[in-house]
């Protein structure tokens, strides 16, 4: 059965009052209750109160992920076109220049077969056993509480913030913590401003967010040692901190997030139901990304809560983005210098417009600072980026973070980064990668400020 014919059958059937019948339970329904209490913050231990693993988390046997080439405009045009029906989870973006990586269970196998084949798309199998590489990452997860906060493991969203907490209380005359909004289950929105000298005083505004994607842990991570680093160590980033202030909110889905972590490690969007048909088929949630209200709704968004990119029903319809905006919008006697919107998989740097294949007028300038950021990432280890405009590098795609903040908020210098790896583990990057792929990244992005601060042409 196809995905399409299983969608409009389990329609039938839920019109029909048949809600009983099992083959319309999705992998991404919440098939189990949420836990009755909030994770424990135990030291690195294992909490007796969840649920093991094999009762919360969805199964992924038989899954596997593809990389595809198209070597065709025809082709190309046929993956997005595949892309945009939003019935297949596209773990990288169709993309002419590169690979397109495409998970599938074994219903969908044969179809992608059968469309590769005609189209004449080379393919690998990228990752051929998900379920294994998975469980073994989760099972090396730790939990720890905020004070043993660490980058050799991925840590719950409770003990990210309970860090932040401790930060604020810490550290007084660096920090000031936010709140800036609340999410639909109740997650706090929460948001770190680093400063040094007068707080009466704004210094250009540097904005660093990350984890848009519930199941890009990895952002999450690299936000969060640039924070600790700007915040433990500011005599070794003294002339960023003279010339900025920084603004970094490491879980920008905080639901997501949870949910990944608790029941479906390749969750993507944020979690509010939609009040229609498709919450019964458990496409709740909005892709954050596309929900921005600079040309929202244009080329690569979804229309239907069912796609892993829809847009939602209108600019700035959740309560993350919402947030975001209307800090920005209070701070108005902030001049944004730069942004940098975290996200994986891929190692890209890319800047605006997403939403058309025109550039920025000051495309050049934003060339050449990415150029600084990529080039100081490669010396550090050998990790290679491609830099250029989304639709240069990927496609097309509208309601970005970045188009927004370069568009209406009038940051010059806006980027979106995707983090390590290529593909090899794709959003399962495992954890000894963590302090690896965020001390380069935080080389890149702080050498590309510096280029910037002696430039002083945030205008």
């Amino acid at each position: 059965m196809t995905n399409k014919i299983w969608k409009i059958f389990c329609v039938l059937t839920f019109l029909l009052g048949l809600k009983s019948s099992t083959i319309c339970i999705p992998l991404e329904s919440d098939t189990h209750s949420e836990p009755s209490q909030s994770l424990s913050l135990g030291e690195a231990t294992v909490d007796e109160n969840v649920p093991h693993d094999s009762e919360i988390y969805s199964s992924f046997k038989g899954y596997r992920v593809y990389r595809l080439q198209a070597n065709s405009t025809k082709a190309f045009d046929a993956l997005v076109k595949l892309h945009d029906e939003g019935d297949l989870d596209f773990w990288k973006a169709p993309s002419f220049r590169g690979e397109t990586d495409i998970m599938v269970n074994g219903n969908q196998e044969k179809e992608l077969k059968d469309f590769m084949g005609f189209y004449k798309i080379d393919n690998t199998v990228l990752i051929d056993d998900l379920d294994t590489l998975m469980n073994g990452q989760r099972l090396g997860r730790l939990k720890s509480d905020g004070k043993a906060m660490s980058w050799t493991e991925y840590h719950y969203m409770e003990t990210i913030f309970d860090w932040l907490d401790g930060l604020a209380t810490f550290y007084p005359e660096l920090v000031t913590l936010y709140t800036i909004g609340m999410t639909t289950d109740g997650n706090p929105l929460k948001l770190v401003k680093i400063s040094v000298g007068r707080k009466d005083r704004h210094k250009p505004g540097v904005y660093i967010d990350a984890l848009y994607h519930g199941r890009e842990w990895i952002s999450a991570s690299v936000a969060t040692w640039i924070i600790n680093e700007l915040v433990t160590a500011p005599s070794r980033y003294s002339t960023l901190l003279k010339n900025f202030d920084f603004y970094i909110m490491p879980i920008m889905n905080p639901d997501g997030y949870a949910h990944s972590c608790n029941y479906n490690r390749l969750w993507r969007k944020s979690r509010k139901a939609s009040g229609t048909w498709a919450d019964f088929l458990g496409c709740r949630g909005v892709d954050l990304n596309r929900n921005f209200g600079f040309h929202f709704g244009g080329p690569g968004s979804g229309t239907i809560p069912c796609s892993l990119i829809y847009r939602g029903t209108h600019a700035f319809s959740e309560p993350e983005t919402s947030a975001v905006r209307d800090f920005i919008y209070e701070n108005r006697n902030v001049k944004w210098a730069a942004y940098f919107a975290l996200h994986s998989y891929g190692q890209k740097w890319m800047t605006p417009w997403g939403f058309t294949e025109v550039k920025p007028v000051d495309y050049d300038e934003l060339i050449r600072v990415a150029r600084i950021g990529v080039a100081a990432i490669e010396s550090h280890r050998g990790t290679k980026y491609d830099v250029g405009s989304a639709p240069d590098v990927l496609y097309m795609a509208s309601g970005g973070s970045d188009d927004w903040f370069k568009g209406a908020a009038g940051c010059k210098y806006s980027y979106t980064i995707e983090l390590p790896d290529y593909g090899f583990y794709g959003f399962l990057l495992p954890s000894w990668e963590i302090i690896p792929s965020a001390n380069e990244t935080w080389f890149g992005i702080s050498t590309a400020l510096r280029s910037i601060a002696r430039m002083r042409s945030y205008a």
